[in-house]
């Protein structure tokens, strides 16, 4: 699936390029198994080797990796951690270098990005102190790009050595190989998602202005499609049809067709943000995380084929093998492998969460790492394991002595435990007058929710859930019946995709029921915080957004519901108060889907540990301000320590 590109020109703004130490000509990617983030330039990450069978551990590595890694043609893998090294390490687990970035200031700087290998001239990835590096084989730097912010997107590189990559400066570069700059495209926000290239030499990435971009092989947009909120989600090119499909933060998957300049096939709504980015199979269908715990698989016309409860959230992105099993990390500290029917084959559980997505490395090899117990696990089917062989030594003896290779051996390691066998515990969102247990995670987190317990799949809802105070919560097993799914319609002669700065139609309108019961249409509202796990004394910073309200106007409040239960409101000035109090009164449209600045909150005194929840909720402009009244448009929570 690697591309051919024409010649680009030099575009408007020269940026500094340090450290050209050498200049390969033609470092195009590696033939490697899995040579960069999502295995190939289309962001398939679909594999032509079979996935471990079983989750053998052969070897792990130390280092706090979130990025995903890379194995190149010689079994090499390259993993970035958040020590601030690049390494390399054998398929032995044998280090064989690491490289250390340095800033200006004498300190040193995380990876987030993911490598991506050139053939025979090592990693290419963008670093947090700004910078773009190239890598060589043995560990020397070759050249680093400045750009004017943090470089979380991965990179990716084409048939003649020019690498894609967003930084958090708002741009998408195309750098040639010997680390020139040859165009950059600039958006509204940052660029953390990581470009995908067609056929054609046309890159496609996201950005956190809400939008996905079609940019040409000389750094011209072609389209660009809004969506309801930030893209953080790598899109992925079906090599058969080439149609584009994205996660976003509104909750959705889309499905794009670059031949109609981006015109919306269909989009899959789940219950949460869609931070992973999608994987697609031989047979077209797509498989994509969610923030809603749950790992879907989706036809080509938008339906649901099925979908996978891991308990946390889905962030790694899923990756394919030849036999069609899926496997993905988990906020549940677990790396799942699911087959093509949506049953569990192994889990495996990690010391703590698993945002990196895993590689498949070769016949039988997956490699992943986890983030807090700073571990790169690589699994490989027990028929590698090398048998010891006898080695005589040099002092006769009668009998030789036995010498085991270097390499180590298969170690069993648990026996899988689906996750559904214990009953999913989701308390009802409301306040209560007893004080509950709540469960610590990573066993089952729960969830503050309004009073319907949202079925399998997330629904818009057709009545408003009620506030209504409980004594305790309720348990409910997870269902195990699949609600029918009415897929989204094919695009329609009247839409049109954006591809000017003002967008002309509303992204999902199509897709989403009016609430019958309210006048009130708020779905795509938004709430998040900065952090899923908080610390004593560690600020609570509150983000949210309501993207239109149709029907106003209202009065918009920003609460908070502690472990016991007690409903405080978030202030405008800092601090908790009991009860609802509104953060902005009498709104018709708080700034259209452009919202990012609608609510800056911090709470940081003394909050009793344990989970809170915060929500958005809105109430006729005026009316009293009674819970049991009040719409909650947005749910989030954070645990408390």
């Amino acid at each position: 699936m690697k591309s051919r590109m024409a010649m680009h020109g030099i575009a408007g703004i020269t940026l500094l390029v340090l450290s050209i130490l050498v200049a390969p000509a033609g470092a195009q990617l590696d033939t490697g198994p899995w040579p960069m983030f999502r295995r190939d330039v289309a962001h398939t990450g679909r594999s032509e080797f079979p996935g471990p069978s079983a989750p053998t551990v052969l070897w792990t590595y130390s280092g706090n990796i979130q990025s995903s890694p890379a194995v190149d043609s010689n079994g090499v893998v390259y993993f970035a951690s958040q020590d601030n090294n690049v390494y390399a390490v054998d398929s032995s687990g044998t280090r064989l270098w690491s490289y250390r970035a340095m800033y200006q200031s004498s300190s040193f700087h995380a990876f987030d990005s993911s490598p991506a290998v050139g053939s025979g001239s090592g990693p290419r990835i963008g670093a947090d102190n700004d910078r773009v590096y190239a890598i060589d084989a043995n560990g020397v730097p070759l050249w680093s790009f400045v750009t004017d912010d943090r470089v979380e997107s991965s990179p990716a590189i084409d048939v003649d050595g020019r690498v894609y990559v967003g930084s958090n400066d708002n741009r998408l570069y195309a750098i040639n190989s010997s680390g020139s700059l040859i165009w950059s495209y600039q958006t509204r926000d940052r660029v953390i998602s990581s470009p995908a290239i067609d056929a054609n030499g046309n890159v496609y990435v996201g950005s956190r202005d809400n939008r996905v971009y079609a940019i040409n092989s000389s750094g011209s947009r072609i389209w660009s499609y809004q969506t309801g909120y930030q893209v953080h989600s790598s899109p992925a090119i079906d090599d058969a049809n080439g149609n584009v499909y994205v996660g976003s933060n509104d909750n959705r998957l889309y499905a794009l067709n670059p031949s109609t300049a981006g015109l919306r096939l269909w989009s899959y709504q789940t219950g949460r943000e869609v931070y992973s980015s999608p994987a697609i199979d031989m047979d077209g269908n797509v498989y994509v995380g969610s923030d809603d715990n749950r790992l879907y698989a989706i036809d080509t016309s938008g339906s649901r084929i099925w979908s996978f409860n891991t308990g946390r959230s889905v962030r790694s992105s899923p990756a394919i093998d030849s036999e069609g099993t899926v496997y993905v990390g988990s906020w549940s500290n677990r790396i799942y492998a699911i087959d093509s029917s949506g049953s569990l084959v192994w889990s495996f559980l990690a010391n703590t969460d698993v945002t990196s997505s895993p590689a498949i490395g070769g016949e039988g090899i997956l490699v992943v790492g986890s983030s807090s117990d700073e571990t790169l696990y690589y699994f490989a089917s027990c028929t590698r394991t090398p048998t010891p062989t006898a080695t005589p030594t040099v002092t006769p003896t009668s009998t030789p002595t036995e010498t085991p290779t270097e390499t180590p051996t298969c170690t069993p390691t648990e026996t899988p435990v689906p996750p559904t066998s214990t009953p999913t515990f989701t308390p009802t969102f409301t306040p209560t007058a007893t004080p509950t247990d709540t469960p610590v995670p990573p066993t089952s987190t729960p969830t503050f929710t309004p009073t319907s317990t949202p079925t399998d799949t997330p629904v818009p809802p057709t009545s408003t859930p009620t506030f209504t105070p409980t004594s305790t919560p309720t348990e409910t097993p997870e269902p195990t019946a699949t609600p029918t799914e009415t897929p989204e319609p094919t695009a329609t002669p009247t839409e049109t995709p954006v591809d000017t700065p003002t967008p002309t139609e509303t992204p999902g309108a199509s897709d989403t029921p009016t609430p019958t019961a309210t006048p009130i249409e708020c779905d795509d509202a938004v709430i998040e915080l900065n952090a899923a796990v908080l610390e004593p004394a560690q600020e609570v910073k509150f983000f949210g957004c309501i993207p239109a309200v149709p029907e106003g106007p209202v009065d918009v409040y920003l609460v908070a519901v502690d472990p016991a239960g007690d409903m405080y409101s978030l202030l405008s000035g800092g601090g908790i108060r009991l009860g609802l109090t509104p953060y902005h009164r009498s709104i018709s449209n708080p700034s259209g889907c452009d919202c990012a600045d609608m609510f800056t909150h911090v709470v940081c005194e003394n909050p009793m540990p344990g989970v809170w929840t915060a929500a958005l909720a809105v109430l006729p402009a005026g009316a009293p301000a009674k819970a049991s009244n009040a719409i909650y448009l947005s749910t989030t929570t954070v645990m408390l320590k």
